[in-house]
């Protein structure tokens, strides 16, 4: 789901009600990278957008920062 420019990974991933402290699973990063992977392609993000975007994706640790994104 796109708001206002930003893609909202906690609906993609299933995310939310508590969820936030969570460790964050593999499948869900690469999911995320998906995700954005496909925004990308699709002129949603721009590259710089995806570069960073990217970046906070593989640094997350938690489903908080995967909602971060």
């Amino acid at each position: 789901m796109w708001v206002s420019g930003k893609l909202l990974l906690v609906v993609a991933l299933g995310g939310g009600h508590g969820a936030g402290g969570r460790l964050v699973a593999d499948a869900e990063r690469e999911r995320a990278l998906r995700l954005l992977e496909m925004a990308v392609g699709h002129g949603m993000l721009s590259v710089e957008e995806f570069t960073a975007s990217n970046d906070l994706v593989l640094a997350a640790a938690t489903v908080s920062d995967l909602e971060a994104v």
